[in-house]
């Protein structure tokens, strides 16, 4: 087995010193650092959704968002629903959503939401941990994901309300957040 070589950072002068195996500190190699590094992942976060009712007959109502935090790369539509990833690589999605019944007659009835990419059901239907059932007319709803997923670069990703079941029953959506952050 090969000898460890340590690092010493010594960040007051900013260098960083690598040492030979052994006790001696002949041969040290000093790297100078102009500035602080750091490393920065792209990331999108849109928070507080916009509070509106959302009807059965309206599938796939887009759930559109208050504020939007970005950083290096992705972009956001001026719906602020979509966001949209800068290059491929493996991200890290999260949303959650949350609200009131209202207008529900049966303690069955669902509330259903869909993360889409490119306007289709995404990684799969089946897939999705989309669903809250048992809500009652004036009860709270909440649905929360986060899954790590591939995409291709310009992949453009929402999170939409699919279904408030049974017909004329509706939702009123005013929490939430919907993140999107590369992890390699």
């Amino acid at each position: 087995m090969a000898d460890r070589i340590p690092l010493i950072i010594n960040s007051s002068a900013q260098q960083i010193q690598e040492l030979p195996s052994g006790d001696s500190l002949t041969g040290v190699t000093n790297i100078s650092a102009t500035g602080a590094i750091t490393a920065v992942q792209p990331t999108c976060l849109l928070t507080n959704p916009v509070t509106y009712t959302a009807q059965f007959s309206t599938n796939n109502t887009p759930i559109d968002f208050q504020t939007v935090t970005t950083n290096v790369g992705c972009t956001v539509n001026g719906n602020k629903d979509k966001i949209t990833v800068p290059t491929a690589g493996t991200y890290l999605v999260s949303a959650m959503v949350s609200g009131v019944r209202t207008n529900a007659t049966e303690p069955t009835d669902s509330i259903k939401f869909m993360l889409l990419k490119g306007g289709s059901a995404f990684p799969s239907v089946e897939s999705f941990p989309r669903s809250v059932f048992g809500t009652r007319n004036a009860q709270e709803f909440f649905i929360n994901f986060t899954m790590p997923l591939v995409l291709a670069a310009s992949d453009e990703l929402e999170v939409v309300l699919i279904e408030a079941n049974d017909g004329g029953s509706t939702a009123e959506i005013n929490k939430g957040y919907f993140s999107v952050v590369r992890l390699h």
